[in-house]
């Protein structure tokens, strides 16, 4: 059951049914970044962009920008074989890459002269993460159940008074397009992941280390260094929130300022300094939950495979 006129967007629909991510880099100054595809996104700055990725070990049990790309391609081309069985069209896309670790901001040269705080990306536009569905199609899609990834179960949607089961003579499965395809993709009935464990590490040892002694001291020598080139930040953080990436592209005093901060980062060695010791604390953090840990690798390995076999089944897609 459900309320009429139910419209809902690409991006909604798709955080109800996966619920929380640790694909994503969670408590890094990346994650500030918002906004409409900028002025980066085009397949020249991909081609002349060699991001660096920082070796940072929880990264092993996360899928890699080109890996997340993959598994959004099949899970596309899964989600739209199961919306046909309604009548529905959904159209698969090229995935957005995020290129460039941006867990400390900007980090590389290249990247803050071209493109300052700007997130480089290579894909899809948010025209179509911000296509609206019609109530019925999001019926489908979601089959009217929000997924909570940690316990494996499904709660009611806000608008709905239960799970649709049924939609144009068809019966809907639970947790509606969406789960049908992190089912085939997982292998298995269940839904359940350590996502969150993944995910508390990630942020947590990003916050801890902030405090680490040689981390603090690094931070306040770039923040020196800064002030020799004419800014005034204590951290790379607050230098991001100084700017508007609510704007396609960076301006030409974002520029100056963007690369001012990777030059300071190298000047001081900050991005070695702090990764090393955030390092280290994800260490002794994953030794503490080997066990989960491991079955999230696991299931990441089972997903990227099943997800590069249904590609591969699928070459017109």
């Amino acid at each position: 059951m459900r309320t009429p006129a139910r419209t809902l967007t690409a991006a909604l629909i798709l955080t109800a049914v996966v619920g929380c991510s640790a694909e994503q880099e969670a408590g890094s100054a990346g994650s500030r970044t918002s906004g409409p595809p900028t002025a980066a996104a085009t397949k020249n700055a991909a081609e002349k962009y060699r991001p660096q990725r920082l070796p940072l070990p929880i990264y092993d049990y996360k899928f890699t920008p080109e890996e997340n790309a993959v598994v959004d391609r099949a899970t596309d081309i899964a989600m739209s074989s199961c919306m046909s069985r309604y009548g529905y069209s959904l159209k698969t896309t090229e995935p957005t890459i995020t290129l460039g670790d941006r867990r400390y901001g900007v980090i590389d040269l290249y990247a803050a002269r071209q493109y300052g705080y700007h997130v480089v990306t290579r894909g899809a536009s948010s025209d179509v993460q911000n296509r609206r569905f019609s109530e019925d199609e999001a019926s489908a899609m979601t089959g009217g159940l929000f997924l909570d990834a940690v316990t494996g179960e499904f709660h009611a949607i806000p608008g709905y008074s239960g799970p649709v089961t049924e939609l144009n003579g068809e019966r809907v499965p639970k947790g509606g397009c969406s789960a049908e395809a992190r089912r085939e993709l997982l292998g298995r009935e269940s839904l359940r992941t350590h996502a969150d464990i993944v995910s508390d590490i990630d942020t947590t040892s990003f916050a801890r280390s902030q405090k680490v002694p040689v981390v603090a001291k690094a931070l306040a020598e770039w923040s020196v260094c800064m002030k020799s080139e004419g800014y005034s930040y204590a951290t790379p953080l607050e230098s991001i929130s100084a700017v508007n990436l609510d704007e396609p592209g960076a301006d030409k005093s974002e520029v100056r300022l963007a690369t001012a901060d990777v030059e300071c980062k190298k000047k001081v060695g900050l991005v070695k300094i702090w990764s090393a010791a955030e390092a280290e604390i994800q260490g002794e953090m994953i030794l503490a939950s080997r066990q989960p840990l491991q079955q999230q690798k696991q299931d990441n390995d089972t997903t990227l495979r099943n997800a590069r076999s249904l590609i591969a089944a699928h070459p017109d897609s």
